[in-house]
């Protein structure tokens, strides 16, 4: 600091030059005069013209405060008098330093010295309590008091007896204006205001100290005239002035000041004010000895009381300090908190918000004062409310919600709230909210929440949901189950992303058909199910939405679908209620598919898939056989075997349908193809027929169908050329594993057959070993599609294909046999 001034402000430079030339001066003339007198006054006239000239730019600074202004607008004037006052007596200083100013002089030092008062009073105190302000002037008065004391006894404490009647009164003066100057100084350098750089405020109270000491020590060179001690030192106190000044230009200049000043918790100027008093009560009264003893032990108890207090005040200093730094750690916790921290007074209005309110809802703490705590949503309103009532029913209380509310920027964000009754606590007075943000974790919940409840393939509700809903539905309610009829067959043959393609598609139709009150539910595989309240048609129309024809994959699909219903008794609980639909749904796949069937009290349950795999482990499936007769000299020549279930309590059903439904048409497959093998191989005759087994499109993909039918060959003795190898969806051809299939079992000898000819291409029948085509009898029966069954079986023919239909009666293998024998085409 001292090197910035001295280097680059050349006020300071030539002040201090002025200063160390009159002391020079006033030392060389001690002894007696030595060269000429006006030597001694011009520093003087130098130092303070400097001083008015820096109190000035003071003044004049751009961006200084309106407090700082003031004070050095009225120190300018201050100065510029005791310039004036200085230069009436100009005369005078010419024979040397004045040391007693005359009346002009005197009226002139008198108003700068009230001008200066008023400055030093119309700076702000910097405190805001009534405590605060009461302990600074008492400190300030009792530091006056000391300092007007040892002014008092330097001009006659000493038997100054010799000074003159003038003398005397200027001296009462200044220890009266003094008095009010120092109080005046002092209460402002204790409270330690920032409105005047304080740099600028302790340098000022040093030049005010050594104009004062230079006053007071007039005494000291009575005698040496013209030399004296004020006429020295007010150019150190000019210089000093001019320092403060420049101290003021820059603060205002430099960067602003971000750092608050710590107030001390105590002042030891009082307590120095005092042990000073107490040394000169020692000093003046030094030599009577009884005095001595009393004044010592006075003065002895006063110092330990003081040292008592300085280490009471340094205690609580410490106190103080800690609690300070913990106010500030929970004050930097509560402003860097992520969460929100309200106080609320009992209407909900908030009183304080921390800045974590804006990262929260995007408004800053400043827009919640006064207001009402949140819009709430107006779903979660009546829940809110009453928690706030609980809350503020009982004092420490503490409740804890989530709901949601709107931020900045209109939206709804879920909150967590935890608020706390401190009302009856005075540091708080208020209920006390702490906000955190959910709205992720919400969201994140909400999604685990609809992953447990929806299917992930469709976005339906899954079976846990659907039973919840039906287990609390009030009312009559119905559930209608659905089943894809054959939806295995587009899994076999367009391959399983395909088949999820269709399983979208269904979900949305069956969506669309029904109301928003209603409930869509994919229980698994291609079962849904809708639950609904007194809609009777609504299985009609999901059967008419999925009759519509759906593109998957560039290619058109029509769906059929079976629909069970069931309708809730009084008193069914959510299983009763599902297996009446199950039942329902059983029996419309028993009546033909693509139907509807209502559950009726006393429906027992259509043959199942659950007992498919019991009849094939328990002997219970059986071959029926069908003629196949060739086209067009409609001769028997061969058979095709047909699987049937001998169920207990229904008799002979179809089981195939099943069997593909539930994937064990490779073992039940397998199973068929050994059988008829070992039957075939036993019908008698010279040349017995061929026996045709139909292979599905899932046997075709297997990779075991080769082995399997080799293995059936050599176990039961069947030539392979009596075997007949049917396929149906000729769509699995388009597959190389099922072309790789179809040519290997020709080169063993197996004939093949295409059994769906009406929708098989030329490409097939030139790039396949194929040996036989089926036409439906239905074609050939109907005399409008008769030039069809002429092309295909010209085509056929032209190509070295057989052309041959079913029969019309299945039949047991020994009606079969019978049916062979009497037939004489019999091939």
């Amino acid at each position: 600091m001292s090197e910035f001034l001295v280097r680059r402000d050349p006020l300071v430079v030539v002040a201090a030059v002025a200063a160390a030339a009159e002391i020079g001066w006033t030392a060389a003339n001690l002894a007696g005069p030595v060269g000429p007198a006006w030597l001694g006054s011009a520093p003087l006239f130098v130092a303070g013209s400097l001083a008015v000239v820096a109190a000035f730019r003071a003044w004049r600074s751009p961006g200084a405060a309106a407090v700082a202004r003031r004070f050095w607008r009225l120190m300018t004037v201050s100065f510029a008098l005791t310039l004036l006052a200085t230069l009436s007596e100009l005369p005078q200083y010419l024979d040397g330093p004045v040391t007693v100013p005359g009346p002009l002089a005197l009226t002139g030092l008198g108003v700068s010295t009230v001008l200066t008062l008023v400055a030093l009073y119309r700076l702000p105190l910097g405190v805001h309590s009534t405590g605060e302000r009461f302990r600074l002037l008492l400190d300030a008065a009792t530091v006056t008091i000391a300092t007007v004391v040892f002014a008092w006894y330097l001009s006659f404490g000493r038997g100054q007896s010799a000074l003159s009647a003038q003398m005397v009164v200027a001296s009462v003066v200044f220890c009266a204006t003094h008095a009010v100057m120092v109080f005046g100084l002092v209460r402002v350098l204790l409270s330690e205001s920032r409105d005047v750089p304080p740099a600028a405020v302790r340098v000022f109270a040093a030049g005010l100290a050594a104009s004062t000491l230079s006053i007071l020590a007039t005494p000291l060179l009575a005698g040496h005239e013209p030399v004296g001690a004020e006429p020295a030192g007010r150019p150190v106190a000019y210089g000093l002035f001019v320092v403060a000044a420049v101290l003021q230009r820059r603060a205002v200049a430099g960067p602003p000041d971000t750092n608050r000043a710590r107030r001390r918790p105590f002042s030891v100027a009082p307590y120095i004010a005092v042990a000073s008093v107490d040394a000169l009560l020692l000093a003046t009264i030094a030599g009577d000895g009884m005095r001595v003893v009393v004044a010592a032990a006075a003065v002895t108890l006063t110092g330990l009381v003081i040292v008592r207090q300085l280490v009471a005040f340094r205690d609580n200093a410490r106190l103080l300090g800690e609690l300070a730094r913990q106010e500030r750690r929970f004050r930097s916790l509560v402003q860097n908190a992520a969460d929100a921290i309200m106080i609320l007074d009992e209407q909900g209005r908030a009183a304080y918000a921390s800045p974590g309110i804006e990262t929260l809802t995007g408004l800053p703490a400043t827009h919640w004062l006064g207001r009402q705590a949140f819009t709430v949503h107006p779903d979660d309103l009546a829940d809110v409310v009453g928690k706030f009532a609980t809350v503020g029913a009982a004092p420490g209380r503490t409740v804890h919600y989530e709901s949601r509310i709107a931020n900045g920027a209109g939206e709804w964000q879920w909150v967590r709230v935890t608020l706390t009754n401190r009302l009856d606590d005075p540091a708080v007075g208020g209920i006390v909210a702490n906000v955190s943000d959910v709205d992720e974790a919400r969201a994140f919940q909400d999604q685990l929440a609809h992953q447990a409840t929806h299917d992930p393939l469709t976005d339906l509700a899954n079976r846990s949901l659907l039973l919840d809903r039906l287990s609390r539905s009030a009312g009559p309610v119905s559930l209608a189950l659905v089943d894809l009829d054959d939806f295995k067959s587009v899994n076999d043959t367009m391959g399983h992303p395909a088949g999820d393609a269709l399983l979208v598609t269904v979900a949305t139709r069956l969506r669309d058909c029904v109301r928003a009150t209603d409930l869509v539910a994919r229980l698994g595989g291609d079962e849904f199910a809708i639950l609904f309240h007194g809609d009777a048609a609504v299985a009609e129309r999901a059967l008419a939405a999925l009759s519509r024809p759906m593109l998957i994959e560039g290619r058109e699909l029509v769906v059929r679908a079976s629909v069970g219903v069931a309708t809730a008794a009084p008193g069914d609980d959510a299983d009763t209620v599902m297996r009446a639909a199950d039942l329902a749904l059983y029996r419309a796949k028993a009546a033909g598919k693509g139907c509807v069937a209502h559950y009726e009290p006393g429906m027992t349950p259509a043959p199942g898939a659950h007992g498919l795999y019991r009849a094939l482990t328990r002997g219970q499936l059986v071959l029926h056989y069908r003629p196949v007769v060739g086209v067009p000299d409609s001769g028997i020549v061969g058979m095709r075997a047909l699987l049937r279930w001998n169920h207990p309590s229904e008799g002979p059903v179809p089981a195939v349908p099943l069997a593909e439904e539930t994937g064990l048409i490779v073992p039940i497959g397998r199973w068929m193809l050994l059988e008829a093998c070992r039957e075939a191989a036993g019908w008698p005759g010279a040349t017995p027929p061929r026996v045709g087994v139909t292979v599905s499109p899932r046997q075709l993909r297997d990779a075991d169908l080769v082995a399997d039918v080799r293995d059936a060959l050599v176990a039961t003795g069947l030539p392979p050329h009596r075997l007949t190898v049917g396929i149906v969806g000729t769509d699995v051809l388009d597959t190389d594993p099922a072309r790789a299939a179809v040519r290997e079992l020709h080169r063993m000898g197996v004939r093949i057959a295409l059994d769906d000819a009406g929708r098989s291409t030329l490409d097939l029948l030139t790039d396949l070993p194929v040996d036989e085509l089926t036409l439906d009898r239905s074609v050939l029966a109907d005399p409008g599609r008769r030039p069809l069954a002429t092309a295909v079986t010209g085509v056929a023919r032209a190509l070295g294909i057989a052309v041959v239909t079913d029969g019309s009666t299945p039949a047991t293998p020994e009606l079969a046999v019978a049916a062979l024998v009497a037939d004489s085409g019999a091939t």
